[in-house]
């Protein structure tokens, strides 16, 4: 089946990790980019972006604090808790951001059902180093689900059909994935 043009027509489950993840990242990068903008809601709260973002989520009534110390942008910090702790991710509220919610993050947040966000990032310098807990990729590859809304129905038919159930396991093949798609959001 080819699902990303004639790029892929010959393509099956065994090929080469590195071709997909190409393919995969375009396809991404353009959905974030021309996409998710109109999938969310910004509150355009004011902000004075800074190095470090903050964060505070509420998700039925438990509170979690994030901050891109941990490796993971603040909002992504926040959901990585909940989801570590059972929460229904889609009950996200926030409470407090000191940056805005760059596309990828806004990606994972509507992804998981969160549509609103305090403000929106429109630099590409937001991409710098950019990092997703590997639940995102494997809580529910669906049609239609929590990695389809993620990366876009072009993006996530190629993925699905074009590497193995391991391949996209591996956390190496998620973080080149997210490596390739950044650096492709970083030079437009």
């Amino acid at each position: 089946m080819s699902c990303g043009g004639k790029d892929t027509a010959t393509w099956s489950e065994n090929t080469r990790p590195s071709l997909v993840i190409n393919v995969v990242a375009g396809k991404w990068a353009e959905y974030i980019k021309n996409c998710v903008p109109d999938k969310m809601t910004s509150l355009n709260w004011p902000m004075t972006p800074g190095q470090a973002t903050a964060c505070t989520m509420d998700f039925n009534g438990t509170t979690y604090n994030g901050s891109s110390t941990s490796g993971f942008h603040g909002e992504v910090d926040c959901l990585n808790q909940a989801y570590n702790t059972r929460e229904d991710l889609s009950s996200g509220q926030f409470t407090a951001l000191t940056n805005p919610v760059c596309l990828v993050c806004a990606a994972v947040l509507h992804g998981v059902g969160v549509t609103t966000v305090p403000n929106m990032a429109t630099s590409s310098k937001e991409y710098a180093n950019y990092k997703l807990p590997s639940w995102v990729f494997t809580v529910d590859e669906s049609e239609g689900g929590v990695l389809y809304r993620i990366l876009g129905k072009k993006a996530w038919i190629v993925w699905i059909n074009h590497l193995s159930e391991a391949n996209r396991g591996n956390s190496r093949t998620q973080q080149d994935l997210v490596t390739a798609m950044t650096q492709i959001l970083r030079s437009k």
